[in-house]
């Protein structure tokens, strides 16, 4: 059977989908890399092996000789540090590189925000599901510690050095897209098209104690963006999952332990998120509560606005 490497993209979209980074990791040789070729009949089986891969497909291939460019096909040359080493089998024959790899190669061309967003999307607990996009919950793929390593080994890959600049604002423990973009909006600086506001802790569990116990049976509950200092929880109001009564009630309940412990709780919707006039009143109603002045102090601040809101998925 012909063998396929994924790479950048392709890889990402592939991680996208697993439920875990599993124990399926292969050592490669360079004699195993030179067998992975991407032939008609190979690009053909990885697409239905794995619908949700976007064209072209984007496939590692150990030397320029080897290369295969086509309609559906981008081939890549592996530098020397990834010619050899540990690749993860998703199928029989179709094997992707570490996620902090797939986004070194991915970061090549892309700009910062977009960076972020795919650093930080590997570094959240959730998966997307390739028929419905919902999110479904998972161990994280990576972390900002495996990334600044990868970073660190990987010096001959070309996109370590804007990883490398987008360390600063990647972000750990996001749940779903919308809470990267919530997140991202908030904290990142305004040259990247963000609020820069402090930075938040993303899903922190806040323990209710006693007080709160006399109110619900939880004796904690999670938010979705949180600054503990300042006693202030942002919380996105998905459609998808709001419509039950008792989710309503639920969130209700959640309201109003919070706010009677002395927190501040602010819902977004996704209308809200949708709307770029809607998102500046949330964030100074956020720089508010945080003592923080929001001054757009750099230029085409609404153009790097629409550039972030992009790299999210807004």
């Amino acid at each position: 059977m012909a063998r396929v490497v994924l790479w950048g993209s392709s890889a990402l979209e592939a991680w996208d989908y697993q439920a875990s980074r599993g124990n399926f990791a292969q050592d490669f040789s360079d004699e195993d890399f030179k067998r992975c070729i991407p032939t008609a009949a190979s690009t053909r089986y990885a697409f239905d092996a794995l619908p949700g891969l976007s064209s072209p497909l984007h496939v590692m291939v150990v030397s320029h000789e080897a290369r295969r460019n086509r309609e559906n096909v981008r081939s890549h040359v592996a530098p020397p540090s990834l010619q050899a080493g540990r690749f993860s089998r998703i199928a029989p024959g179709i094997y992707l590189p570490q996620p902090e790899i797939a986004l070194l190669q991915f970061a090549r061309g892309r700009s910062l925000p977009e960076i972020v967003a795919e650093g930080t999307k590997l570094c959240g607990s959730f998966s997307c599901d390739p028929d419905t996009g919902a999110a479904k919950r998972r161990p994280a793929l990576s972390s900002i510690a495996a990334l600044k390593s990868a970073c660190s080994i990987h010096g001959d890959v070309p996109g370590r050095v804007a990883v490398s600049r987008a360390l600063p604002w990647i972000m750990e423990g996001a749940a779903s897209p919308r809470e990267i973009a919530l997140g991202l909006l908030m904290s990142l600086p305004h040259f990247l098209g963000g609020y820069a506001l402090a930075r938040p802790v993303l899903n922190q569990t806040l323990e209710l104690g006693v007080r709160g116990l006399r109110m619900t049976e939880k004796s904690y509950y999670v938010a979705d963006l949180c600054w503990a200092k300042n006693k202030l929880v942002l919380e996105y109001d998905s459609d998808e999952h709001h419509l039950v009564s008792q989710q309503l009630h639920d969130d209700a309940v959640k309201r109003m332990v919070l706010e009677s412990l002395g927190y501040r709780v602010i819902t977004v919707t996704r209308l809200q998120m949708n709307s770029t006039e809607e998102m500046n009143r949330v964030a100074m109603t956020v720089a508010r509560h945080l003592s923080i002045p929001v001054r757009f102090r750099v230029k085409n601040f609404p153009k790097r606005q629409r550039e972030l809101r992009r790299a999210v998925g807004l």
